[in-house]
């Protein structure tokens, strides 16, 4: 279907009088780039899947040789005893890592179109993950990490502010997670940790590049610095620097 959009061969939808074109349904919908970018993630090896986390969260994750995704879950329904109709995280991966094995739980978050991540939401969503843990029916993890995508501001006071909030929040507090960690990103640093990996096949490649041109259709683009250039850039510093000292 991504291919059909991007060549412009999708079509459009008709309800009634009102027709829409698939692309500006898929380009309006926050659970759809989700799903197009995360469920192409899980296609990847462990490495590489991991890898591309690892880069877009500033390589703060631990770098492991040995990874493996063991399981992966779009739009969970975790029952909460606050909530009837319980919550539901966008993501939720679990990862083996390194020789000998630690797991990883990962949660994700995703927003797009000027939704900010919602600290209330994260409470629910972690709370609910601890009454797993406690209720035995998931198996704990070595670590475990709130991914938010999306919806997050490029400000360290925003960050803590957003943390500090959490930690006022009664259901995060009764959960209670050993080793919890947060990492909070944009969708253009996911597109360019997808340019910047290293694929280890043609097959992955082509994921990568699915994954890159479908982060273009939603207006996220990266092109990477050739080496050449990135090179010139001191010897044109040193040269503008020259030319102002000169006036």
């Amino acid at each position: 279907m991504l291919h059909a959009i991007l060549s412009s061969k999708s079509g459009r939808l008709r309800s009634g009088d009102t027709v829409t074109k698939w692309r500006d349904v898929f380009r309006n919908s926050e659970d759809l780039i989700t799903a197009t970018i995360l469920e192409r993630l899980s296609y990847l090896s462990g490495v590489t899947a991991w890898s591309i986390l690892r880069k877009a969260l500033g390589n703060t994750l631990v770098n492991f040789r040995v990874a493996k995704l063991v399981e992966i879950e779009f739009w969970p329904m975790w029952e909460h005893e606050d909530r009837k109709l319980g919550v539901e995280p966008d993501v939720f991966m679990q990862f083996d890592l390194g020789d000998p094995v630690k797991r990883y739980h990962l949660i994700i978050e995703s927003k797009f179109w000027g939704n900010s991540q919602d600290v209330n939401q994260w409470a629910y969503q972690l709370s609910a993950y601890g009454q797993l843990l406690q209720t035995e029916e998931l198996e704990p993890a070595d670590s475990v990490v709130y991914f938010g995508i999306g919806g997050v501001k490029n400000s360290v006071l925003w960050r803590e502010r957003m943390l500090a909030e959490l930690d006022e929040e009664e259901h995060f507090q009764a959960a209670n997670i050993e080793n919890l960690s947060f990492g909070m990103i944009g969708w253009m640093e996911l597109v360019k940790a997808c340019v910047e990996t290293n694929h280890s096949s043609p097959e992955e490649e082509r994921i990568l590049n699915d994954m890159i041109k479908g982060l273009g259709l939603y207006g996220y683009s990266y092109i990477e610095t050739p080496r050449q250039l990135e090179a010139m850039k001191p010897l044109q510093n040193v040269e503008h620097t020259l030319a102002l000292l000169s006036m």
